[in-house]
């Protein structure tokens, strides 16, 4: 009786075995899947590691305006940790890489490009490179105009043979006359370009009587000079059409010549931008560049300039634009007043009026600056008080 609750016990302790051993294979099961899906992987008792490296995702080249900063965040295909060795213009804050562009090298052969590499390293230290390419663009010239007077202008001698005024520097030392349009262009290259019209007209003081009536890029500005003595300079072409500038008189105008020679003076800094124009209901459309409000145009708008045109068509807080205000209705760009300005328009070539004289004490004649709306690229010029000169005529105030 005593042998048989011995083998009971004995088979009830080996039953007890069998059964924790079969737990314990199956936890020993999970752990290596677990560490399978981090490292390695058995399969009949083999160990396999892993080897394979992880892959950056992200695109490989950006491009960057100048001055500003750029950040990607870093991805990749599996879990991993990003790493860079120290390089110029490139920070690393976990996986966020920021490239702080500096200023577009103007220089003839300049590359504004910039790269770094990066590492990524996976759990199982596996790790890959990717070189990233950041390429500077220029900086985009910021859409303000300011709307200046008719008169002087704060024109800033540098002293080295350049004048800087509202973000431009001119090249005085390097005017050349009796250049041909070509010659013109190439003159003017690297860093530097010709001139668009409407940015040599900012630099002329339309209140100035003299024998050379207009121009600060005369004697009071520039001083000791040699371009007192010049008056015609070329424009930047616009919509093929050779552009050259009266600095005497003020005025632009087409050259169908292409043999004909002027001066030219370099100018560096951003080209000009399109303004964007708001149409704001009851005929009232505002320049969101310049902050000023205009009145549209329509066919009853064409006046005679005479005394009652400048005292009592625009009234209160409205009035006649002066030329430089009325200059930033043509966009510099395409050269033209926008059409939502003039919704009658019908491309005849017809004149807006400003309210600045032409100055001229050898004339007893009043004559006002005009625009010619309809001009690709605009024509500024002045005009004759006669009654057979009927211009489109628009009111302008500060929104």
């Amino acid at each position: 009786m005593i042998k048989k609750l011995v083998s009971i016990s004995l088979l009830a302790s080996l039953a007890l075995l069998s059964t924790g051993c079969g737990s314990g294979n199956g936890d020993n099961n999970s752990t290596s899947s677990s560490s399978s899906s981090s490292s390695s992987s058995s399969s009949g008792g083999t160990t396999v590691v892993d080897t394979t490296p992880p892959v950056i995702t992200n695109q490989t080249t950006y491009s960057v305006e100048a001055d500003t900063n750029k950040t990607i965040h870093l991805t990749a295909n599996e879990d991993a940790n990003f790493s860079m060795v120290d390089t110029l213009q490139f920070t690393l804050a976990n996986a966020d890489l920021t490239f702080s562009a500096p200023e577009f090298n103007t220089s003839t052969n300049a590359v504004n490009e910039y790269n770094t590499t990066v590492t990524a390293t996976d759990t199982s230290d596996n790790d890959s490179n990717k070189t990233f390419v950041f390429s500077v663009t220029k900086k985009s010239a910021t859409a303000t105009v300011t709307v200046v007077p008719t008169g002087d202008k704060n024109i800033t001698d540098n002293g080295n043979g350049t004048y800087s005024y509202n973000g431009l520097t001119w090249h005085v030392s390097g005017v050349k006359t009796g250049q041909d349009v070509t010659s013109s262009e190439n003159m003017c290259s690297g860093s530097k370009r010709l001139p668009y019209a409407n940015e040599i007209l900012d630099l002329l003081d339309y209140d100035r009587a003299s024998t050379a009536t207009h121009g600060t890029l005369l004697d009071n500005d520039f001083n000791n000079t040699a371009i007192y003595a010049l008056s015609e300079f070329w424009a930047k072409p616009q919509n093929g059409k050779n552009l050259f500038v009266n600095v005497r008189h003020g005025g632009v105008s087409y050259e169908n010549n292409d043999t004909a020679v002027h001066a030219v003076i370099c100018v560096e800094g951003n080209e000009p931008v399109s303004h964007t124009l708001n149409d704001e209901g009851n005929d009232v459309v505002l320049d969101k560049t310049t902050q000023l409000e205009w009145k549209k145009m329509y066919t009853s708008d064409r006046k005679l300039m005479d005394n009652s045109l400048l005292t009592s068509f625009c009234q209160d807080p409205w009035r006649l634009p002066n030329i430089n205000e009325l200059r930033t209705l043509i966009d510099p760009v395409t050269g033209k007043v926008d059409g939502q300005l003039m919704p009658e328009f019908d491309n005849r070539n017809d004149n807006i009026w400003s309210a600045t004289k032409f100055v001229d004490t050898a004339s007893p004649t009043k004559r006002n600056f005009i625009i010619k709306a309809t001009s690709v690229p605009f024509i500024v010029n002045v005009d004759e008080v006669s009654s057979s000169n009927k211009n489109y005529t628009t009111c302008v105030k500060v929104k």
